[in-house]
């Protein structure tokens, strides 16, 4: 046998923990998006970020209840209101906003993640049955970002 025949055999056991290494090392990042939870499947916007609308405490009120996702959030400046029927709103009172460094834009957006409620003042003088509209948008932490998208829901407001 000759010298580099016999290296070769001495090195093969050495090739295969060095592959097995290597492929252990590029197996890692795929192990660690698993336990962070990438795997999971993306859920749609209606499922992620869910909504309702209730009369608030004062009459002249009413509550819009978001619910979003674990790993999900909603952008503030991008949520407003409107009401059928020629039923005036004012201002949306929302919670204290988390910021969110925002990399296309380069500033710090309002958002909000978990469950919340927004105060929507209702102008008296006007129907007490009507329609509210949302328009909110929203993202997937690190994952993607939904179009704009717009939302109804009936409200009842109890009245003289």
């Amino acid at each position: 046998m000759h010298d580099t025949d016999e290296l070769a055999l001495r090195a093969r056991p050495y090739t295969a923990v060095a592959l097995l290494a290597l492929l252990i090392v590029a197996a890692l990042p795929a192990c660690l998006a698993l336990t962070r939870g990438d795997d999971m499947a993306l859920l749609g916007p209606r499922d992620a970020f869910r909504w309702s609308v209730t009369p608030g405490t004062d009459p002249s009120m009413i509550e819009a209840h978001f619910t979003v996702a674990d790993g999900y959030y909603l952008y503030q400046d991008r949520m407003t209101f409107s009401a059928s029927d020629g039923v005036r709103l004012g201002a949306p009172r929302f919670p204290e906003a988390m910021l969110r460094p925002d990399d296309v834009l380069a500033r710090d957006e309002p958002v909000h993640r978990g469950t919340f409620v927004v105060a929507i003042p209702v102008e008296p003088g006007g129907q007490r049955d009507f329609t509210l509209t949302a328009q909110m948008q929203g993202c997937a932490e690190g994952r993607v970002c939904f179009p704009p998208e717009t939302r109804a829901a009936p409200v009842h407001l109890a009245g003289p």
